[in-house]
């Protein structure tokens, strides 16, 4: 039988001594078989293994009289590749003519164009012989095609025991097959692939944005379950940043957040809520891990969504206040479910986190602590997502979500006692008050929460810590800053005004009794 094929700019990938797995391939040549004009009645299985040993003996130096080397930068596209009509089926390159009957080729040709039967007819005729394992001019394979085209997943697999190798390749872009499937395949062609696929290939980073499968696959809002299977296999790939030094978090919250906070006025954006119980689901997700890798012991992991999210230096404030106003059960779980602290607990441990990761689209200033930003409603566009104040116009301002200046511990300190200002003398799983944890972790009156638990419970200032045997003030004069480094002036300004309020605040009576 002989084959009709468009894609002149192929070569095998077993033919020529091919790099390890997952190592692009350096080579900008391709091999393009010539035979004689005479039409061979040999089966196509015969002719590939002649056809491969003409390769395998000119990339020896054996015989140069078979091949006739092409430079990439000459292939022609795809579809621009012509036919003669003869009984021959000679293939017209570059104004070269050849006979060209390969059968991978049609393989290929059958994948790219989603002629899936005649793929599946055409792996279980040469079932024997692999014929999967071709390259393009964009060093994909036909797995690499069969993900961005949607092939069935039995397909896949069927592709991937073919030729297992090309699991690991990339394409000119850098993605392997995971990248392409997080993009456009189906969530059973990614669970497929993670199943194939070594642990270290699935961290490997596409080289046009820098992204790992994980970061794909959370552009592209891919389900929660997908986003766990992905994490299982390979979990650092929650801390790897992409080419704007964005992690997995980031990139989840800039596509996120405007849709999640504008789903509270379900009555003028119904169709953002729909999916909501899904993306606060993925966060979820996205958040344990992150803490799973902190703690690097899992009898210490918090489970708590909400304690997760204030631990989060990449978590803004207006998404914890988004979680105390819709789960507000969770401000009084523990960390380890009957064990551990609050979350008030967990804010008073923390020190002021900057939201620096959050730049503006448009110029670049990431200033979400002093100036107000906006969060794109709609997670389907790209571009200008996060914009500061200064680069929207007023005509947008309605497609936006507004995220007004915050300072994460002492607004997140507020609100939970808001909800409930008991929680300023509960005690942690230390046997400490919020105020003296607090000044313990180098919060001070200006950065941190220390005022709204004193006045939420000004008892608090006549309790000693039992480790140290000190008030609050004394702990305050003891406790170093830690936020401006070498700035010593400006530090023990911080200090000596943190130590000046507990003071004023403290009654004489109640100094007088506690002596």
């Amino acid at each position: 039988m002989s084959y009709k094929s468009k894609m002149g700019n192929c070569t095998s990938a077993r033919s020529v001594s091919s790099p390890a797995a997952g190592q692009e391939e350096e080579s900008t040549r391709r091999i393009v078989t010539t035979t004689t004009t005479t039409s061979s009645s040999k089966p196509p299985h015969e002719l590939l293994v002649e056809q491969k040993k003409k390769i395998i003996d000119t990339a020896t130096g054996d015989s140069h009289s078979h091949t006739q080397m092409i430079s990439a930068n000459q292939l022609l596209p795809f579809d621009e590749v012509s036919h003669e009509s003869s009984d021959t089926h000679r293939l017209t390159l570059n104004g070269g003519s050849f006979d060209y009957e390969d059968v991978k080729v049609v393989f290929y040709e059958n994948v790219y164009r989603r002629k899936f039967y005649e793929a599946m007819e055409m792996l279980e005729k040469y079932g024997n012989a692999p014929i999967s394992d071709y390259l393009d001019c964009y060093k994909r394979a036909a797995l690499h095609w069969a993900c961005i085209k949607g092939a069935p997943s039995y397909m896949l697999n069927i592709l991937i025991e073919d030729y297992p190798h090309a699991t690991a390749m990339k394409d000119y872009m850098g993605r392997t097959p995971l990248h392409l499937s997080c993009e456009y395949g189906s969530d059973q062609s990614i669970l497929a692939l993670l199943k194939a696929t070594e642990s270290a290939v699935v961290k490997y980073r596409d080289s046009k944005n820098l992204r790992t499968p994980l970061a794909e696959a959370i552009v592209n809002s891919r389900s929660p379950s997908i986003i766990r299977a992905i994490l299982s296999v390979e979990a650092s790939q929650i801390t790897t940043k992409d080419l704007w030094g964005n992690t997995p978090v980031v990139l989840y919250f800039r596509k996120n957040l405007g849709q999640i906070l504008a789903s509270r006025e379900e009555r003028m954006y119904p169709k953002l809520t729909s999916n909501l119980d899904d993306l606060v689901e993925v966060l979820s997700v996205l958040l344990q891990q992150e803490e799973n890798l902190k703690s690097g012991s899992h009898r210490d992991v918090s489970t708590n969504f909400l304690s997760n999210a204030i631990k989060c230096k990449s978590c803004p404030f207006a998404f914890v206040n988004f979680i105390i106003s819709t789960n507000p059960e969770l401000m009084g779980f523990m960390e380890h479910g009957e064990s551990g602290d609050l979350p008030i607990h967990v804010v008073c441990r923390s020190q002021e986190q900057y939201m620096e990761d959050y730049k503006c689209d448009d110029c670049g200033k990431a200033e979400m602590a002093t100036g107000t930003y906006y969060f794109h409603k709609e997670n389907s566009t790209s571009l200008r997502q996060v914009l500061c104040d200064e680069c929207t116009c007023d005509n947008e301002k309605d497609k936006y979500t507004i995220v007004p200046p915050s300072e994460k511990i002492r607004d997140t300190t507020k609100a939970l006692l808001v909800e409930n200002d008991e929680f300023a003398q509960t005690l942690s799983d230390e046997g400490m008050l919020p105020l003296v944890l607090a000044l313990k972790y180098g919060q001070t009156w200006l950065r941190g929460g220390i005022q709204e638990l004193i006045d939420a419970y000004p008892q608090s200032l006549s309790s000693k810590d039992k480790a140290t045997d000190l008030f609050p003030f004394q702990l305050a004069a003891v406790k170093q800053n830690i936020h401006y480094g070498a700035n010593k002036q400006k530090q023990g300004a911080e200090i000596l005004t943190t130590i000046y309020e507990l003071l004023k605040r403290w009654p004489l009576e109640d100094r007088i009794s506690s002596n």
